[in-house]
């Protein structure tokens, strides 16, 4: 909670004094809580429900937690969501971001084209509860 006013500030000092026309962030773990109070509109959410860490922290609080796939996924029009849970291959689930090639392809063409889910490749359009978001195709997602 400390963070979010210092957060909103930086991102306003940021629009005002430089001539950037887009401004992707990128929060993981912890770090959405202030990301989400800080921005009206957000940037892509990656899911796994792999994500050990997210699981303690649900078990902790009670309550479904940004980031977890399955049926908890949190899809909100206006974001995209992708459940990565296919490609996540690390021990506690919770790095997946970093460490596996194939979301770091996703987030590098998202970043760098400003492509949307149904342009970049690995993903594959799913549906929950009729909402629309996007699943990575194991096999279509191999990087070499």
């Amino acid at each position: 909670m400390w963070s979010t006013p210092h957060l909103m500030g930086f991102l306003q000092q940021l629009a005002v004094q430089s001539n950037v026309k887009t401004v992707h962030l990128i929060a993981h773990s912890m770090g959405n809580r202030a990301l989400t109070q800080a921005l009206a509109n957000l940037v892509t959410l990656y899911a796994s429900s792999h994500d050990k860490a997210l699981k303690a922290s649900k078990k902790l609080h009670e309550f479904p937690r940004a980031g977890e796939a399955g049926q908890s996924l949190l899809i909100v029009k206006g974001i995209d969501t992708i459940d990565v849970s296919a490609v996540d291959s690390s021990l506690l689930g919770h790095s997946y971001f970093g460490d596996n090639t194939s979301v770091i392809s996703d987030l590098h063409r998202l970043l760098t084209q400003g492509s949307p889910p149904n342009q970049r490749a690995c993903l594959s359009e799913a549906t929950l509860l009729n909402l629309a978001y996007w699943v990575f195709v194991r096999d279509a997602c191999m990087v070499h």
